[in-house]
This record gives C-alpha cells, sequence and structure tokens, in this order.
C-alpha cells in the first residue's frame, strides 16, 4: 500500500519478540528491502508527502540486517551494501570502517576483492595532507601489500603497485618533515633531530 513506514513497525515487533519462529528471516528481509529502497532515495512521508530523507533509518536498519542474520548471504548483502553506501557519498571515514567489518564477518566473501581494493582507496582519500595524521596512509601502504600479495593483476590495474608505495613513502617523509618542523618551533631540538635522521 506504500505505507513501508508503518510496516517497519510490525516487521521489528516479528524480528524482537519471535527470532525463533519461521516468519523472523522474512521480516528480517522485508526490512533489509525497505532499507535498500531507503538508501535508493526513497523518502518518509510526512503528511502525505515524500520529504523526509531516510538515509539514517537505511542505514540502521541494514546494521540490524546484518546483526540479526550473522554469516547469512542476507547479512552478507546488508554489509557490503552499508560499506558501498558510504563509499558512493565519499565518506571515506565510515567506509573503510564498514570494508573492514565487511573483511572480518565475511573474510571469504563474495565481495572480498572490492572490499579489499576499496578499503586501499578509501585510505588514500582519506589523507589530508602533511599537517595531518597519516594513520590512513600507513594503513594503506599495508593494504597495498595485502592486495599486490592476494589478487596481482587487480592492483596493477588499479595502479595500486611500487610507484604507489613509493609515493605513500614519499608523504610519509613529507609529514615527518612538517612534524620535525614543529619541533623546531617548539625549541625541540632533539626530537626534531631524531625525525630527520628518520626522514
Amino acid at each position: 500500500l506504500g505505507k513501508e513506514f508503518k510496516a517497519l513497525y510490525d516487521y521489528e515487533r516479528v524480528a524482537r519478540a519471535f527470532p525463533q519462529s519461521e516468519e523472523f528471516p522474512i521480516a528480517v528481509e522485508r526490512e533489509f528491502d525497505i532499507a535498500m529502497r531507503y538508501l535508493e532515495g526513497l523518502r518518509v512521508k510526512i503528511l502525505g508527502l515524500r520529504v523526509e530523507d531516510a538515509t539514517d533509518i537505511g542505514i540502521e536498519l541494514l546494521l540490524r540486517t546484518h546483526e540479526r542474520m550473522p554469516g547469512s548471504e542476507l547479512g552478507e548483502r546488508a554489509a557490503i551494501a552499508v560499506a558501498d553506501h558510504y563509499y558512493d557519498v565519499r565518506d571515506m571515514r565510515w567506509a573503510v570502517d564498514a570494508y573492514d567489518a565487511y573483511l572480518a564477518s565475511y573474510p571469504n566473501g563474495p565481495n572480498r576483492e572490492k572490499a579489499l581494493k576499496r578499503r586501499v582507496i578509501g585510505n588514500l582519500a582519506r589523507y589530508r595532507g602533511a599537517q595531518y595524521d597519516a594513520t590512513s596512509l600507513l594503513d594503506a601502504r599495508r593494504q597495498i601489500a595485502q592486495l599486490q600479495r592476494e589478487i596481482p593483476l587487480e592492483a596493477e590495474r588499479l595502479e595500486l603497485d611500487e610507484r604507489m608505495i613509493k609515493m605513500i613513502d614519499a608523504a610519509l617523509a613529507a609529514q615527518t618533515l612538517e612534524s620535525a618542523r614543529w619541533r623546531l618551533k617548539r625549541d625541540e631540538p632533539h626530537a626534531a633531530r631524531f625525525l630527520l635522521v628518520r626522514v
């Protein structure tokens, strides 16, 4: 009837009160379907008009699906859908975390290669420059090595190879140099010298 938001209340009641019933997986799957429609742009009705963004509701429903159906195909689809959503809207911090969670839950899942690639790309995109934290670059460097071991042809196609590692090393050196300069400004020559030796 086009009243999916009201239907969610009933599906939630089934999922919470009757987790051992035959209807439980049906209710969870219907919530998953509604979540995907919300992520695809369907809005919640207010006074008969679809005006309110429902992205947050969709994400929450997908996370519940993953929690309620761990190890299942539906749980896997929910986990990768969350990661893909964050990647598509360029929220790389959450995308990387979601792909990490996917790989932890489904280490041999059908979307493993995509998760491995996008996690590296997300970490590279998170780096904001020499004045900022370089943790994402260190993660990307380690993950590129993993990609080269597991899917070398794809890593080469994406140019996630030794040239990229050298670029990451150069960026890390620039970040260390920036830290050394900051230490000199604070009159900490010993710390600055240590950092410059690392560069």
